[in-house]
């Protein structure tokens, strides 16, 4: 080749697949606080344990505006899914479609053959407003699990 490999293109199933196989992660790494990356952001990376897929979880937050924020599950070197706070509005490309405030960008297939952003394919949520709630829907939705909390009562297991 010409030196530019063809990247692997994940398909809208395996996404789905990695989504749904079982992660966990360290209560220490779940706790760890969030470190300057530069004078812009703060982030976290942690490897979730997982049998079938090599996956990460980053996280990166704007100092001067928190709710500029993104939790981002990454599999091999490709954005599976990135949950991010309000930092203006983003374009589909494809869909011409804007959204704006609180979104999840999702990779697929589309993207990928038809654009040079793969997960740039963007839904608007109202699940979560900040960086807390947005990792506490993260790690729901990407079913995985705090080693050391499996058996954390809620609040909403006393009413």
């Amino acid at each position: 080749m010409d030196g530019m490999e063809k990247c692997e293109i994940i398909s809208d199933e395996l996404r789905g697949l990695i989504i749904a196989e079982p992660k966990t992660m360290s209560r220490k790494d779940f706790m760890a606080d969030l470190k300057p990356r530069d004078e812009l952001y703060l982030t976290k990376n942690v490897t979730l344990n997982c049998s079938k897929y090599p996956c990460q979880m980053k996280i990166r937050q704007n100092i001067d505006n928190p709710l500029n924020f993104s939790v981002i599950l990454v599999y091999r070197s490709s954005i599976i899914v990135r949950y991010n706070g309000y930092h203006g509005s983003h374009t589909n490309r494809l869909e011409k479609t804007r959204v704006s405030g609180p979104h999840i960008h999702t990779i697929t297939e589309r993207y990928q053959l038809r654009t040079q952003r793969p997960d740039g394919y963007a839904e608007e949520t109202d699940r979560y407003a900040d960086l807390n709630s947005a990792i506490n829907e993260f790690i729901k939705d990407m079913n995985i699990t705090i080693e050391g909390l499996e058996n954390t009562r809620s609040i909403d297991d006393y009413a």
